[in-house]
């Protein structure tokens, strides 16, 4: 189990707030490397780490286990799930499949506010990763951790894209198909290049968006997350 400096200690509020506060601090523990596939999650232990009852931790995991962040096993609880390389293709089908829809009700529905907060989020990430390839060209030991940001750039690029299709089913469908992406830990193998090219393709995203050309959107998704996947699938 992490250590207790690992876990924000939850102030204490009614017992929704607090399973829905619980909830996130568990994702971001499984998120972020610090609880592992198949790790073991004992209840007695989170609920005293993060200064709940287990009431309220009971429906954290209930939430999690819905999300397909963590399964119940008969035996010991619920466990971290692993998900296998086969899982991780069927992922990537049913990602592809989705983003190829939420890019044509885009293409419908995206206001203005829409284009510019996505072309926002595009220019901060910019500025991010040059940043980055500066820090990596002064420092010969200088070593890349996806995401470096405190905001990532590029989920709130791809977040938008889903908002603008206006259905919000669809957008947490494929933000949980993202959330159990991370689990496998491979972006944090991206090196630069690979993040570069994976904007250049944003960019030919935002201007099919742009243009309401659906073919050349759906095009550019394709594009786009067929190549992510390419190094997903070659990092494993």
């Amino acid at each position: 189990m992490s250590s207790k400096k690992d876990v924000a200690t939850i102030p204490p509020r009614n017992k929704l707030n607090l399973a829905d506060q619980a909830r996130q601090e568990i994702e971001r523990m499984i998120l972020e490397g610090g609880l592992r596939p198949d790790h073991h999650l004992i209840e007695a232990e989170l609920a005293a780490q993060l200064g709940i009852s287990r009431t309220p931790l009971r429906e954290a995991l209930r939430q999690l286990e819905v999300k397909g962040l963590i399964k119940r096993r008969k035996t010991v609880g619920y466990t971290v799930v692993y998900h296998s390389p086969q899982e991780l293709q069927n992922t990537f089908e049913v990602r592809l499949a989705l983003e190829c829809c939420v890019i044509r009700l885009a293409c419908e529905k995206a206001t203005a506010e829409h284009l510019e907060r996505a072309a926002r989020f595009l220019a901060l990430y910019d500025e991010e990763l040059h940043d980055l390839r500066l820090r990596a060209q002064k420092d010969a030991l200088f070593s890349y951790r996806y995401p470096e940001a405190e905001e990532d750039w590029n989920s709130a690029f791809h977040r938008e894209i889903y908002h603008a299709s206006g259905n919000e089913l669809l957008a947490g469908y494929i933000m949980n198909i993202r959330d159990l992406e991370r689990l496998k830990r491979i972006a944090v193998r991206f090196t630069l290049d690979d993040l570069f090219r994976f904007q250049d393709q944003h960019y030919a995203i935002l201007e099919a968006l742009r243009q309401r050309k659906k073919g050349q959107a759906v095009r550019a998704v394709q594009a786009h997350i067929k190549n992510v996947y390419r190094f997903y699938f070659l990092y494993a």
